[in-house]
């Protein structure tokens, strides 16, 4: 993981969710000011793995970068909760915080999404339903390396399914635990295959070269314009999935934090 930076104050509470649950969230101030605007930060880990301390040194990171509040999301996890669960969490959340941010002091009026990997796939659902049920407003959804879709015949499953991080047969058992095939067709569990991908916020999508899942990141990018959703699309060739928690270590992921905050700092 990449190193830890300091950030001027770390709260954490709880939204409420379906069921009585409450979803933990952990929101990182990277200032004293008030009315900083929000990003919220939807974890990746294949939808099985991942908590707030997995992402800790991330979240600070994308705080002290960007100059937003990170409101870090510990949604529950497959296979115990499968879809919708884990949506349900991250849209529960997303909406507590629309509603309740001006409470505490945040600019809700200016509320990113972000995720990584299954992160990505989540933030796109939070996205999409956000759209679906006139909910909260979502000024930008920030997608890195996003799986948005279980075809695994793709060219970058071709060439990079073995051999870097992140294989074909890790992802395919992550696909099982968060979906049986019996709801593979709903439009937020593959979004690029069966989801409706127009009205959605503005985006930055963020791919890597040596990753399995780097072609159905290409092909979302083409599909959103082709929705006319405005979005904008940063590849780093040489790098492989999993690459921006090593910021610190690694220079590429120095400057995928930096293409986050240009975009963020143009979406004000």
């Amino acid at each position: 993981m990449g190193e830890t930076l300091p950030v001027h104050a770390v709260e954490e509470t709880t939204a409420p969710a379906a069921a009585g649950h409450r979803v933990p969230v952990r929101i990182y101030r990277p200032t004293a000011d008030a009315g900083l605007p929000v990003l919220v930060y939807l974890h990746g880990g294949g939808w099985i793995l991942g908590d707030l301390d997995t992402v800790d040194a991330v979240s600070r990171r994308l705080a002290v970068t960007t100059g937003h509040a990170v409101v870090a999301v510990d949604y529950r996890l497959a296979p115990e909760h499968p879809f919708p669960v884990p949506l349900d969490d991250c849209y529960a959340a997303v909406s507590w915080l629309a509603d309740n941010g001006a409470r505490l002091g945040l600019d809700v009026g200016r509320l990113v999404v972000c995720g990584d990997s299954a992160g990505g796939h989540l933030t796109l659902g939070v996205a999409a339903r956000a759209r679906d049920e006139k909910g909260p407003h979502i000024s930008l959804q920030v997608l890195i390396y996003p799986a948005v879709d279980d075809d695994m015949q793709t060219d970058s499953y071709r060439a990079n399914g073995e051999g870097y991080f992140l294989t074909r047969d890790a992802l395919a058992t992550m696909w099982s635990c968060l979906a049986p095939e019996s709801v593979r067709e709903h439009p937020y569990v593959t979004p690029l295959r069966n989801g409706r991908l127009d009205g959605l916020p503005p985006a930055v999508v963020v791919t890597a070269g040596f990753d399995p899942l780097r072609s159905e990141g290409e092909e979302l990018v083409v599909r959103l314009g082709e929705a006319g959703v405005p979005v904008s699309h940063r590849n780093f060739p040489g790098q492989i999935h999993g690459f921006l928690w090593m910021a610190g270590r690694l220079p590429a992921a120095l400057d995928a934090f930096d293409v986050i905050a240009t975009a963020l700092r143009g979406s004000r």
